[in-house]
């Protein structure tokens, strides 16, 4: 019981935490982002993240022990995955709106002209998972950015000025995509790391 309420208070302090970063980002736009409740928000989110670190430190039962960031390559990875998810998360909900909004797509088609990306995902993810195990995740690690920058920009020069004809070139761009997330993501959780 004792191990919940310390847990407990350390996902409190991070659930406040998230809570005050991400709504100044929200209000910003209407409220300006001197708005004193804009100002306070971020302050208290950033108060807040320095108070849940200086607890995950002490806690005799922290949440995840900040001494595991002391060896590189585990370092080197996160600092990456969280690099890699922030771009999945630009390239995933961006596209369906540009395609609703400016190429008049239905939400329907918007949706499913990602559906490559899913599929290779899906097929790829064991096979990449398996290669890792077997020669290591370094080389996936390394040509995933690579191949998902090429699909991006792929992408952005198809759709300068004008509408995406998904079928041609946007279908290309989320196929290079679901390439690199099968080859980046999977390997990431290569057992030997762990």
């Amino acid at each position: 019981m004792l191990a919940v309420t310390v847990l407990g208070s350390g996902i409190a302090a991070l659930d406040a935490t998230m809570v005050n970063i991400a709504l100044p980002t929200i209000q910003a736009p209407t409220l300006g982002w001197s708005s004193l409740t804009v100002l306070a928000m971020a302050v208290a989110g950033a108060l807040g993240l320095a108070a849940f670190l200086v607890w995950d430190h002490t806690a005799a039962w922290p949440m995840l022990p900040l001494g595991v960031f002391r060896e590189w390559q585990f370092a080197a990875t996160n600092v990456a995955t969280f690099i890699m998810y922030a771009a999945l998360t630009g390239a995933t909900f961006l596209p369906p709106i540009q395609l609703q909004v400016v190429s008049g797509y239905l939400p329907l088609a918007s949706g499913l002209a990602l559906l490559p990306l899913t599929l290779i995902m899906l097929a790829l993810s064991a096979r990449s998972g398996r290669l890792a195990t077997r020669i290591g995740p370094r080389l996936q690690m390394s040509a995933g950015p690579v191949i998902v920058g090429a699909g991006l920009a792929l992408l952005v020069f198809s759709t300068c000025g004008h509408a995406i004809r998904f079928h041609g070139k946007g279908l290309r761009c989320t196929s290079l995509h679901g390439l690199q997330a099968a080859k980046f993501f999977y390997p990431v959780f290569y057992p030997k790391w762990v």
